[in-house]
């Protein structure tokens, strides 16, 4: 298989946008760090995202990541309404890479009824507008991908927000560190003539074929969750 014949049966871009991965997570880092955000922490009992699809996936990447870690419970809502426990020592980040996911607005106006501190994350659309309106947090990310390419804006912005607010200890190296290895993996991994590329002979070998993607639960049942949802959203 050559570059052609990958561009060929990915219309959509992919292919590149997986290969660009570790500048987008360079990008979303400094978003992360230059972010001005105004939010009092002090007091929460309790952190909430919510959203769906591709941006619900790095919340739930932050709760398995961070499991050992934070001291305050961590949960993923994706309905329309928020859990009965939010209140006014709740942290509700709302995460909705365009802005407008019709669950992600529906929940946004459930935590300003209840008064939560709330952290929106997307490109704009409704979600920047109601976060200027009622003067809360916003993270602005890039626009121009699929939502589920767009995982490095959706985890690592809020994943430095959270050291910042001192939930956690910063990630700097760790995030260094993980940038390094990706350039290296993707250079490697991003060629369909390298004999090295595991990924596609990964693929080959599923063609046709119905896998079956099982793992630990403990830090690994995110992974799990991402590896059948690319496979489902990106097969052909």
């Amino acid at each position: 298989m050559t570059l052609d014949d990958i561009k060929r049966i990915d219309p959509k871009g992919m292919y590149t946008w997986i290969a660009n991965f570790p500048k987008q997570i360079e990008e979303a880092v400094r978003i992360g760090k230059e972010a001005k955000i105004k939010l009092n922490v002090k007091g929460v009992q309790n952190i909430v995202l919510t959203g769906m699809g591709g941006s619900a996936i790095g919340g739930d990447l932050l709760r398995s990541y961070l499991s050992e870690e934070l001291h305050v419970p961590f949960t993923v809502n994706r309905y329309y309404t928020l859990p009965e426990f939010v209140g006014k020592n709740t942290l509700v980040i709302v995460s909705s890479y365009s802005g407008n996911t019709e669950e992600t607005i529906s929940a946004y106006k459930d935590a300003v009824k209840r008064k939560a501190r709330v952290l929106c994350i997307s490109t704009g659309g409704e979600t920047a507008k109601m976060a200027k309106n009622f003067k809360q947090s916003w993270i602005q990310i890039p626009p121009g991908l699929s939502p589920r390419a767009a995982l490095g804006y959706s985890f690592f912005p809020l994943l430095v927000m959270l050291g910042r607010f001192g939930f956690i200890k910063p990630k700097d190296k760790d995030i260094k560190e993980t940038i390094q290895l990706l350039k290296k993996k993707s250079a490697l991994f991003s060629n369909p003539e390298s004999p090295e590329n595991a990924p596609l002979k990964l693929a080959e070998r599923m063609k046709g074929k119905l896998p079956v993607i099982y793992s630990p639960v403990e830090h690994f049942d995110t992974v799990n969750i991402r590896w059948r949802g690319q496979i489902a959203e990106n097969a052909t």
